[in-house]
């Protein structure tokens, strides 16, 4: 990557827009860019960082931080750069988020982040992390690593010379992508853990297996046992010592189950004798059952009769108030029969109401419409009046304008008579009398306005007479159907016109809708009465035949219920003999024998039966132990055999992982990363020393220290300097102010050759160097400028920032930085 040109707006101390031509400078060699303190010579690398990445060159310095502090508030803050990459030309554009005055109103808003590429063959990337993932596949680097191969920013490569093994780590991790040692590190690690928890796990199972053996506190085995469960005893004990137990038992089952054998035996025999007893006791028991049925039957049997009995009285009673209600229903049926004829009588009287209501109704509504449709009329009529009016008042008014004007115009005809001339009207040579002019003339315009006038009143007189005879005709009509109506609805007074007095009509109109309306109501009352009377009418029409054909029923059912006594009453009388004659069989001597004799065999019977459970619940305990302990031993065996492989390979893993952590005891703390890591840090060295030895005159040489200080942290990357004027070896942080940053500046150029040379070809056409040099004696100066210079080769352009007087002399091309009294800073290109 080489820059073009850097164009900076509103950033940092560069207050305007401001240019910087870098092609000025060249494609190879040295250039320095210097001037003022604080004037903006870092800036000029921040921003082409910036416009690179959207970082600044330096960590300290976010993007919130790179506006302008002189800039007019409406100057917009953006960073752009030109820059040629592999031969092909690219143009990139961001600008930071920042605060900006509104388009619209007072006060600010927020402007966003944004960034856009351009790229040779016409495309545009936009949106920010876009564009950053499109310059980090052009140029194969991080903002990180391309800070440490190509922008060594001011104090960012002391850090390299100064960092301990851990933090190279780090770096070398991100430039070296040796993360994957780092993670074959962490995944043996882990697989320690979980294979040392699976063995912790297997020793848990195997002890809660161990805890489960059981033993009777009788047995012999038992103080054993509970020391194999307290842990103190070996697996191989312990398996005896379950084979033992497990044979103890087994005797024992053996033993228990003949005793079973045994009693069962006896049972079965006292079981034949109780079954022969029991036969005849059985008889015995089946009379004193029936005995216990019979008289229970006979207590049913009379609480049945009695319910019965009343059952019967009831339904007597029942159907005595059922004949009793249909004689009654009959009765009101029969003061009901005329209902129907009078329902239809009021109905049709009714409808004659409602049909003069509707009548009257309409008349009403007619009169209101006469009345409006009168006044309409009479309305029109005075608007016609003052129209006519209006017309003859503007009709003479022109009638004498006309005459004043004829007059006029004879006048003015007469005053140019002479006598023996003829007249231009009658063609006479004498005039005797010849009109006169009198008064003002009005003119021809006047005239024909007036008659305008007039002619358009007239015409609006005429429009109004026609309206108001339209609605007096309409009126008229109106009025003689009201009285043609009122004439048929009302007596014949009112079918004459020639006394029809409306406002006595309409009170009339009002007392019989008054009247009809109480008459409606009355009529509304007694057919409502009558509908009820009707609907219950056909309700005991309906009723009487249902409830005379229960009664029906009921008498039958009472037949049937008699009946049913009269059986019952039989059977009881058979089932009180038949007890009388059982309870007379029971009282006898043999009876009561067997139910001795049995008892006593039953007493033998639970003697024995209890022996036998108590045995088979002791065969069931040995049994149960017997097979827990066999399920102990086989899952002991399978999880001990589980353990023992989980123990070789927790060995085998451990040891690997502490090889690969660098954790060995007695050993020098030494991880597989890092030690990958130390191949790339010896050849960062030797590139670092080609310009170290230089700098120094061969005095100093760095060297990686292949032992650690102890083997307590890791090591591998530490570094040491070696004095060749003295023979000695010592560390880096012994160096001078000056040793320290040419051996920083070697380091880090041996760490961007490095780079270059294994990370997928890399190129690097430019390089800055930021400050640092004044700590430089002259002899130094000259071999750094010198090691510098040697960076040039093959094209490429190495710019320094520096105070230093003797690199303005030495270096010809400069970029000089300027404050501005007025407040920010300027740039002046000096190239010769």
């Amino acid at each position: 990557m080489r820059p073009v040109k850097l164009t900076l707006s509103a950033f940092g101390p560069y207050a305007g827009r401001t240019v910087i031509p870098m092609e000025e400078l060249g494609e190879k060699g040295l250039y320095l860019i210097t001037g003022d303190t604080g004037a903006g010579k870092t800036t000029i690398f921040d921003g082409i960082c910036y416009a690179l990445f959207g970082e600044a060159s330096g960590g300290n310095r976010e993007s919130p931080m790179l506006r302008s502090k002189y800039a007019d508030p409406k100057t917009p803050t953006e960073a752009e750069l030109i820059f040629y990459h592999r031969g092909r030309k690219y143009r990139i554009r961001r600008n930071p988020e920042y605060e900006r005055p509104k388009d619209r109103g007072t006060g600010f808003t927020k402007e966003p982040a944004s960034a856009e590429f351009y790229l040779p063959d016409g495309t545009v990337v936009s949106k920010v992390r876009e564009v950053n993932e499109a310059v980090q596949s052009l140029l194969g680097v991080t903002r990180e690593q391309f800070s440490q191969i190509s922008m060594l920013a001011q104090g960012e490569f002391l850090k390299l010379l100064l960092a301990d093994t851990k933090e190279r780590q780090t770096i070398f991790r991100d430039l070296f992508r040796t993360d994957c040692y780092q993670l074959l590190q962490n995944r043996l690690s882990e697989e320690e853990r979980k294979l040392y928890g699976k063995c912790q796990d297997a020793k848990k199972a195997l002890a809660q297996y161990i805890d489960g053996i059981s033993c009777e506190q009788d047995s012999p085995f038992f103080a054993e046992t509970e020391a194999a469960k307290q842990g103190e005893r070996t697996t191989e004990d312990i398996f005896k010592l379950l084979d033992e137990i497990l044979a103890a038992d087994s005797e024992k089952l053996t033993e228990v189950t003949a005793e079973i054998a045994k009693l069962d035996g006896l049972l079965s025999e006292k079981n034949a004798e109780i079954g022969r007893i029991g036969e005849l006791y059985k008889a015995w028991e089946q009379k004193q059952i029936k005995v216990t049925e019979i008289v229970s039957d006979i207590d049913s049997g009379e609480e049945e009769l009695e319910a019965a009995r009343k059952r019967i009285g009831t339904q007597e009673n029942q159907m005595k108030k059922k004949s009793q209600e249909i004689q009654a229903l009959k009765e009101e049926l029969s003061s009901l029969l005329n209902t129907g004829e009078n329902r239809a009588e009021l109905k049709a009287e009714g409808e004659r109401f409602t049909e003069r209501e509707a009548s009257l109704s309409t008349l009403q509504k007619d009169l209101q419409r006469y009345e409006k449709k009168q006044k309409e009329s009479e309305a029109a009529l005075r608007e016609y009046q003052k129209s006519d009016a209006a017309y003859r008042e503007e009709k003479l008014r022109f009638d004498h304008l006309e005459r004043a004007f004829l007059d006029g115009q004879a006048g003015l005809l007469a005053r140019n008579l002479k006598d023996g001339l003829p007249c231009p009207v009658c063609g006479s040579r004498e005039h005797p009398f010849p009109a006169e002019l009198t008064g003002e003339i009005p003119s021809e315009e006047e005239l024909n306005a007036a008659k305008e006038k007039s002619e358009a009143a007239g015409d609006l007189a005429a429009k109004a007479s026609r309206h108001a005879g339209a609605l007096n005709s309409e009126a008229e009509t109106m009025k003689k159907a009201l009285i043609d109506s009122a004439g048929r609805l009302f007596n014949e007074r009112w079918a004459s016109g020639s006394d029809f007095d409306f406002e006595e009509f309409t009170e009339e109109l009002s007392r019989e809708q008054e009247k009809l309306g109480k008459q409606l109501l009355a009529n509304g009352e007694q057919l409502a009465a009558l509908e009820k009377k009707l609907h219950r009418k056909e309700e005991i029409e309906a009723a009487i035949p249902k409830e005379e054909d229960s009664l029906k029923k009921t008498e039958e059912a009472l037949i049937k219920e008699r009946e049913v006594l009269a059986a019952k009453e039989g059977r009881l009388s058979a089932s009180k003999k038949q007890l009388a004659e059982l309870q007379e069989e029971l009282q006898s001597e043999e009876n009561k024998r067997l139910k001795e004799q049995l008892s006593l065999l039953r007493q033998e019977k639970d003697t024995l039966e209890a022996d036998r459970k108590r045995l088979s619940d002791r065969e069931k305990t040995i049994h149960t132990r017997f097979l827990s302990n066999e399920r102990i031993r086989e899952a002991s065996l399978s999880k001990n055999k589980e353990l023992t492989e989980l123990e070789e390979n927790y060995q085998w893993v451990r040891a690997l992982s502490d090889t690969a952590g660098g954790r060995l005891s007695g050993k020098e703390k030494l991880m597989l990363e890092t030690w990958i890591q130390t191949t790339w840090f010896d050849r960062i060295i030797r590139r670092a020393n080609l310009r170290f030895l230089e700098m120094t005159d061969a005095q100093y040489e760095l060297s990686r220290m292949v032992s650690a200080a102890n083997n307590r942290s890791q090591s591998g990357l530490e570094l040491e300097v070696i004095d060749h004027y003295n023979g000695t070896r010592r560390s880096v942080k012994t160096l001078s102010g000056g040793e320290s940053f040419l051996a920083s500046l070697s380091l880090a150029l041996g760490l961007s050759d490095e780079v270059q040379s294994v990370s997928g070809g890399i190129q690097v056409d430019t390089m800055f160097v930021d400050e640092g040099f004044g700590s430089l004696d002259p002899q130094a100066l000259a071999l750094s400028i010198r090691a510098l210079s040697g960076l040039t080769e093959g094209n490429r352009l190495v710019g320094i920032i520096s105070h230093v007087e003797e690199l303005k002399e030495k270096i010809d091309r400069q970029i000089i930085v300027k404050k501005e009294k007025s407040g920010g800073s300027s740039i002046r290109m000096q190239t010769v």
